[in-house]
């Protein structure tokens, strides 16, 4: 879970800042994650997180956090579930400034590959991260595309097949 944060503290700095929102976000998760533990333990993960928080954000602010290597270690050791809840705090952070940007939709789906994430999985996840919520899409190329799941080198043919499973899944 220590490289969950410092997976989010890399997604939440892909467009160069840390929101208030965003680092929320991450506390949020955190004080979930150790709820279930008594006081001793609680503590000693709680030190653990912030420590993996406040490394990540001082390697993220340099240029030196490799979420590849950090995704590689969390394959490793970590099962589906894991893998998972990572992805789902990445969007959760994602959404949390009520900006969709393209970097780190891009960054979300890189980390997705890296750990191994089946796509149907990935989709179910952005869905429910994104069901009814109001966001402001940045204007960068391809943005929405990323969003939806839309790979760049698909025919038009498989691109509409894509959006028409999109509108009867969220107009059912």
């Amino acid at each position: 879970q220590a490289l969950s944060v410092k997976i989010a503290v890399g997604v939440a700095m892909a467009d160069g800042a840390l929101a208030d929102s965003e680092g929320k976000t991450i506390k949020r998760w955190i004080i979930k994650s150790i709820e279930a533990y008594e006081d001793e333990e609680s503590e000693r993960l709680k030190d653990l997180y912030n420590d993996a928080f406040r490394d990540a954000y001082a390697k993220a602010k340099t240029g030196k956090l490799t979420l590849e290597e950090l995704c590689d270690r969390l394959s490793d050791i970590g099962g589906r579930k894991e893998k998972a809840d990572t992805i789902g705090l990445c969007f959760d952070v994602m959404t949390a400034d009520s900006v969709i940007d393209a970097e780190e939709t891009r960054m979300i789906n890189k980390i997705a590959d890296w750990l191994g994430v089946d796509k149907q999985i990935l989709e179910a996840i952005r869905d429910g991260a994104i069901a009814g919520k109001k966001f402001e899409i940045d204007d960068a190329p391809n943005t929405l595309e990323d969003l939806l799941g839309i790979d760049p080198e698909w025919s038009k043919e498989q691109i509409m097949e894509h959006l028409r499973r999109e509108f009867a899944k969220w107009n059912a």
